[in-house]
């Protein structure tokens, strides 16, 4: 005898009539991008553009992730190599863009793009030396709707999915591109294809599963909310209009009339004048007297009043919305009403764990490190570093090294925040380096900086409590007396 089970271990997974509208499948992290990525892709531009709260989102993310610009720290050991690769990484950051943007500029559209239409394409584009850029070397950003439509087809041996081609090993070897935007229908050779190298593209998109090829909106799960949101509004501004205005309603009183040859009369024998009859007022203006003629009755609308609970329903759909975007419900609402110093403190410290391993993990991974390898490729290759190309060769990795600084994070409390990190670096716990780079400066910078600020400042006879040599904790000028009896003093104790 068998014994069917009807019952599920997990609920989730239950079949019963609760769920029968629940999907039991969903397809391949490319199959369901092929179906649905157009259309998710359009619904989020518009939505950028037509909705605050999805713009406001997206401005958060980018200011938390990219900020003024994230940038690269070489980490060579000798230091005269390296403070010129970082000379020349600096000089070359300012035109770097195909239209001569700079780095900065590149990150904050790169990024945007990725998060609002899911991926970004940078190319490289090789220049002309009569060009005079510090590296013949320039990136042309281009949207994802560039990469070929098709979903599956051949490329001799290798495979060419949804415009990427990979090899038998499912390595990248090449993006089919059209050269021009497919929405631009202003351009002639807008299906013209071509096919570019994988080493001279730069694919920026959050991968959500393995396997994925393409990147899909960051927006996917709210759009749906900010929707609802949307139409909600519009009916909320639509009644409230109708709300505003004082419409009036013109009833015939009851009259008696034998028969139509006769005149209309009213209930007490008064004729009732057929001109008057006809009464129509369109406007009513504000503190107008009118004059209502004999036999009407008039009626004011009584619109129905706000509901009380919209406001809760509202920020229940904002706080989902926010949730979905991975983002503090205030940073979505730009609102601080309910927000106390210990909520955002605890809301910050997770949020920003989250910015800094999407900033290496998505950002820095697939944007800025191969966009860094090419640099110091040509920066080799012409000769334009102390760098002997064949020891490059052998081990690139020794002299690519670097780190990535995010933008520095503001203090919520930064006499305790301060305090807590000079007790963390006076107890060996970080170094000045690692603090430093947090607030996404170098400590190379700094000493140069402090070291021309003291000489300047012992050139004019000045005093800055800023600066140990000159004065005391507490703020008082140091002496050369002072010195000499403290140098005496400790040969005495010797």
């Amino acid at each position: 005898m068998t014994y069917t089970c009807t019952s599920t271990a997990y609920d989730a997974a239950s079949r019963a009539s609760r769920a029968m509208k629940w999907g039991t499948t969903f397809p391949g992290p490319n199959k369901a991008l092929e179906n649905d990525n157009k259309v998710l892709r359009a619904r989020s531009r518009k939505a950028s553009v037509n909705n605050g709260y999805a713009e406001g989102s997206v401005q958060s993310w980018l200011t938390s992730l990219i900020g003024s610009g994230v940038f690269p720290i070489s980490e060579v050991e000798d230091s005269k190599l390296k403070k010129e690769i970082q000379t020349l990484a600096t000089e070359w950051f300012k035109k770097c863009g195909s239209n001569n943007e700079s780095f900065a500029a590149l990150q904050w559209l790169a990024a945007r793009s990725a998060i609002v239409s899911g991926e970004c394409l940078g190319r490289f584009r090789y220049r002309r030396i009569v060009d005079r850029l510090p590296i013949p070397l320039q990136i042309q950003l281009l949207e994802g709707d560039h990469l070929d439509d098709v979903p599956y087809k051949w490329w001799g041996k290798n495979r060419v999915k949804q415009g990427i081609e990979i090899d038998k090993l499912d390595n990248r070897v090449a993006y089919h591109l059209s050269r021009e935007h497919p929405s631009d229908t202003d351009y002639f050779n807008k299906f013209e294809r071509v096919r570019v190298p994988a080493r001279d593209i730069v694919h920026l998109y959050r991968q959500d599963r393995p396997g994925q090829m393409r990147g899909v909106t960051w927006l996917a799960s709210i759009l749906v909310v900010l929707f609802e949101i949307d139409e909600k509004e519009t009916a909320d501004n639509v009644r409230r209009k109708f709300n505003s205005l004082i419409t009036v309603f013109l009833e015939d009183n009851e009259y008696v009339a034998t028969d139509n040859t006769q005149p209309k009369v009213d209930s007490e024998g008064n004729d009732i004048d057929p001109d008057e009859d006809d009464f129509i007022q369109d406007d009513i203006e504000p503190g107008a007297q009118i004059k209502v003629p004999a036999g009407k009755k008039v009626t004011l609308s009584e619109p129905a009043s706000s509901d009380p609970t919209d406001e809760g329903w509202l920020k229940a759909q904002l706080r989902k919305a926010a949730a979905g975007l991975g983002l503090p419900a205030y940073k979505l609402t730009k609102d601080l009403t309910d927000v106390n110093y210990s909520s955002i403190r605890a809301g910050l410290i997770e949020f920003r764990r989250l910015c800094e391993a999407l900033l290496q993990t998505f950002f820095v991974e697939l944007f800025c490190v191969p966009i860094w390898n090419k640099f110091m490729d040509m920066a080799v290759a012409l000769g334009k570093v102390n760098i002997d190309p064949a020891d490059y060769n052998e081990n690139p990795e020794k002299y690519r090294a670097c780190s990535w600084n995010g933008p520095a994070w503001d203090w919520v409390d930064p006499l305790k925040d301060v305090t807590a990190t000079l007790m963390a670096i006076r107890g060996g716990l970080t170094s000045r380096q690692r603090e430093v780079r947090k607030r996404n400066s170098n400590t190379e910078t700094i000493d140069a900086e402090n070291a021309e600020d003291l000489l300047r400042a012992e050139l004019l006879d000045l005093a800055y409590d800023c600066f140990p040599s000159q004065t005391k904790k507490n703020g008082e000028i140091q002496t050369a007396e002072e010195d000499l009896e403290e140098e005496s003093r400790k040969d005495e104790d010797e």
